[in-house]
């Protein structure tokens, strides 16, 4: 199958870019040929597996003169806000895309295409590719943009419910999905966050006794270990996690946390 990724965003940076590029690298992966549609810096050289087409929509230049868009309003990275962009900066928006979506979909012919966010760029690439079949997943940014500015908003909410599925993270999410854009839930299916194996495991001798089992006779019980990591922020939820770590019994051995990530 050849699949088409989409991103306003630029793919290797923030929690979506990551969720992009091992999607990516899990499609090529299991034999699937994969492309990538995105923004970038002036200079930036997106890092994705080998044989992968890219076709990066370039911005501070010419034709897009300001920063990469950024779902949230405060991005690890020199950005522009939605809610700044003016009726000529989203017409720019809008031709840049449209160019580089038509480009891939001429040269890459892609089976299905995936897009990163319920928002503009989805909208715009349902308008485009009316002859693909086409899907977008929530990262939850997407929510918080339609919540709080109301940029092409019947745009967005038009191009939303025209998408063949709708991917969701949770159930809450879906519920949220619902309200926001009118979708028929039908066509929200949760897929989960999802995480690379290669990275986050563990040897089975190396986990916590408070994990593994019960300690041996006489040893001294081991703290389960639990880590976070991500923005050390309320809108990812930490508040929460910290409240329901203050309910769990976590037995005599106790239970540590770190968080790891930047504010």
């Amino acid at each position: 199958m050849r699949i088409l990724n989409v991103t306003a965003q630029k793919p290797d940076s923030t929690g979506s870019g990551v969720y992009l590029a091992e999607t990516v690298r899990c499609q090529v992966a299991a034999g699937h040929e994969a492309a990538v549609v995105c923004g970038v810096g002036p200079r930036d050289e997106p890092v994705l597996p080998p044989g992968v087409l890219v076709r990066p929509v370039r911005f501070e230049t010419d034709e897009l003169p300001f920063p990469v868009v950024g779902m949230s309003d405060e991005m690890p990275y020199r950005s522009t806000r939605y809610r700044d962009l003016t009726p000529d900066m989203t017409a720019r928006f809008d031709a840049a895309f449209s160019a580089a979506l038509a480009e891939a979909d001429a040269a890459f012919r892609p089976d299905a295409v995936v897009c990163h966010h319920l928002y503009l760029l989805a909208a715009v690439a349902r308008e485009r590719l009316p002859h693909r079949a086409l899907g977008a997943v929530s990262h939850s940014t997407d929510l918080r943009q339609m919540a709080s500015h109301d940029l092409a908003r019947e745009r967005i909410v038009a191009g939303v419910r025209g998408l063949d599925a709708v991917f969701a993270l949770h159930g809450e999410q879906k519920r949220q999905i619902e309200r926001a854009y009118g979708v028929d839930p039908a066509r929200i299916h949760v897929i989960g966050t999802g995480y690379n194996k290669d990275v986050f495991s563990r040897a089975p001798e190396a986990r916590p006794a408070a994990l593994a089992g019960a300690a041996p006779a006489g040893a001294r019980p081991r703290a389960a270990e639990l880590a976070y990591a991500g923005k050390i922020a309320d809108k990812k939820g930490v508040a929460s996690l910290l409240a329901a770590i203050d309910q769990v019994d976590a037995g005599p051995a106790g239970l540590r946390l770190r968080l790891a990530g930047g504010a």
